[in-house]
């Protein structure tokens, strides 16, 4: 299996820090969490998926922030988290010809134990690519499983860090236990 390919300082500062204020700030503007039933799109379908669950399979719930859909108007703060994809085309010589979604998710403390984590899942099928980026330190890494359901890489959730890697590959996160939030942006797209 291919690792994640792991970019830090993704954004230049300023504009980093003007993304993580909008995200993470208890001050004006006000930024929107919706709750979700869990870390998969359709929870229900990977359950029945005997491949991505396991004996420490723990789902827990999550915020969510839809910022794009294709055929739909894009949020108001779709600007702001937007500028992440032309900094990693850049770092990769690579140029976005489509996006699936781009869509921000919050996890707050979980009380269930450490070494669980939520339903692995794949972002899309095979041809598309996905980007983590990270907007605060935190614990709860994400992990990576090869096609034996074997754990094969982990990316510490790092301010302004990206991991970037194939959707079809079963994925995950460890629940945060100690940080009081767990920010992160997962951006679905296609690459020439």
């Amino acid at each position: 299996m291919k690792k994640p390919i792991i970019l830090d300082d993704v954004l230049p500062e300023k504009i980093y820090e003007e993304m993580s204020r909008v995200m993470i700030s208890e001050e004006g503007p006000n930024f929107p969490w919706w709750w979700h039933h869990g870390h998969t799109s359709n929870p229900d379908a990977e359950i029945k998926d005997s491949t991505s669950v396991d004996d420490k399979t723990r789902d827990n719930l999550m915020l969510c922030h839809l910022f794009y859909r294709p055929r739909e108007e894009p949020a108001p703060f779709f600007g702001l988290v937007g500028q992440v994809i032309p900094e990693i085309e850049k770092k990769l010589e690579k140029k976005t010809i489509d996006v699936f979604r781009v869509k921000g998710n919050l996890t707050l403390p979980s009380t269930l134990p450490p070494d669980t984590y939520n339903i692995p899942h794949r972002d899309q099928e095979k041809g598309w690519v996905s980007i983590l980026y990270y907007i605060n330190d935190a614990d709860g890494d994400t992990i990576f499983f090869d096609d034996n359901k074997e754990i094969y890489a982990t990316v510490s959730p790092k301010a302004n860090r990206a991991a970037i890697f194939d959707s079809n590959i079963y994925h995950c996160t460890m629940n945060n236990q100690t940080s009081d939030r767990r920010m992160v942006i997962n951006y679905i797209l296609r690459w020439w």
